[in-house]
């Protein structure tokens, strides 16, 4: 039983260890992005002949972005705090985050399309075609997480 307990400490301690890592990652990726986000509509405004549902697309990717590798950052943080990476409230932030990357290929492109009357909202969902299968995968990672997170709590009960 005393290995058992040491094993379980030493595990938690890990997970702590790395998911502060994973969380100042995150939150340095939020940084760049914004960064990045600034740069691109900077250089974007300063060009002769620039479309308005381009820089909108652009401003609401980034934000989009910007607040799903937020919310990454804050749930490694907040595990690195608890030490237990199956609870509820982290099993809502994948999901949500899952979302958000559905939202990123869809939203910009939809209200850039509109606002600008531009034809061309089928090419901007097809560049960003990839969020689409990340926000299945993160959705998917929220169900398995929303098992473990059972799986915990019925292991906490009969202890």
């Amino acid at each position: 039983m005393v290995q058992t307990t040491t094993g379980k400490k030493s595990i938690i301690q890990k997970t702590r260890i790395g998911s502060v890592g994973i969380g100042v990652f995150y939150g340095l990726l939020a940084a760049f992005n914004l960064k990045r986000g600034i740069a691109l509509l900077s250089d974007l405004m300063n060009t002769e002949e620039y479309v308005f549902g381009s820089i909108l697309y652009y401003i609401i990717t980034y934000a989009i972005l910007g607040i799903a590798l937020l919310l990454a950052a804050l749930m490694f943080l907040r595990v690195a705090k608890e030490g237990m990476p199956f609870q509820k409230k982290n099993v809502r932030l994948v999901r949500i985050i899952g979302i958000l990357y559905f939202a990123i290929a869809v939203v910009p492109a939809l209200i850039a399309s509109c606002i600008a009357k531009e034809p061309t909202l089928l090419t901007y969902i097809l560049s960003n075609l990839h969020s689409i299968f990340e926000g299945l995968v993160l959705l998917m990672i929220g169900q398995i997480l929303h098992y473990g997170t059972m799986l915990q709590q019925a292991s906490d009960e009969t202890l």
